[in-house]
């Protein structure tokens, strides 16, 4: 009766480490992608800034973090049409408007920047001060 008993313990045991295990390990990976996300995109996003050409962008995406070409054209995408217009007007709320960055991040949220941005065609060209003229025209 003894050995059942330490038998079964010893199964249940097994099961319930196999699934903490198990759980672990997911959590890591998806930690481990998010990293991997936000890497590329700063990676995207550093390139661009220093004015490097996209189909560079795009090879060196593919190079250095294994990327198709459709995924580096995404990455690339979302950079040109979203983030950075987004970076260039905090830093124009900032400095024109004297916000603070929660203000300026503030500003975004509350006008929907990143829908004009995305449903607007050519807004993600405009300057900063054309951007901020476009939101407050379209409301």
């Amino acid at each position: 009766m003894k050995n059942n008993l330490n038998i079964n313990l010893g199964k249940a045991f097994n099961t319930v480490n196999s699934l903490w295990t198990k759980t672990v390990k997911d959590h890591e990976d998806e930690i481990g992608k998010e990293y991997r996300i936000d890497a590329i995109e700063r990676t995207t996003a550093s390139l661009y800034d220093a004015g490097v050409g996209d189909d560079t962008i795009i090879i060196m995406l593919q190079r250095y973090w294994g990327l198709t070409e459709e995924e580096a054209y995404k990455f690339l995408r979302e950079e040109k049409v979203v983030n950075y217009p987004c970076r260039a007007l905090v830093a124009y709320l900032r400095n024109t408007e004297a916000l603070t960055l929660e203000g300026a991040d503030d500003f975004i949220k509350k006008h929907h920047v990143v829908d004009v941005l995305l449903e607007e065609e050519g807004v993600w060209k405009l300057t900063p001060q054309e951007l901020l003229e476009k939101i407050k025209e379209i409301e």
